[in-house]
């Protein structure tokens, strides 16, 4: 509710992004980020938090992101279900 409110009644979709974010709504968080404000790197960062790895790894490749993407597959492997070695 206080999401909609900073986006449709206030205009502020950055305090609805991190509101949303907040109260554990990481995509819809991301999808503000990405799709309203313009800031793919925030929308990566968001879902990250959330634990939608795959999602926020498409986005850094997308970005270039190439140190990100790594740390992911070496030392992250365990979030992504594939084993460590």
């Amino acid at each position: 509710r206080a999401a909609y409110i900073f986006a449709e009644l206030l205009g502020d979709l950055t305090a609805a992004a991190a509101t949303l974010a907040s109260g554990g709504h990481f995509r819809e968080a991301a999808i503000l980020y990405e799709q309203r404000l313009h800031q793919p790197l925030s929308a990566a960062k968001c879902l990250h938090q959330g634990g939608l790895f795959a999602e926020a790894i498409a986005i850094y490749e997308n970005l270039a992101q190439w140190e990100t993407v790594h740390e992911f597959f070496h030392d992250g492997r365990h979030l992504l279900g594939v084993p460590c070695h």
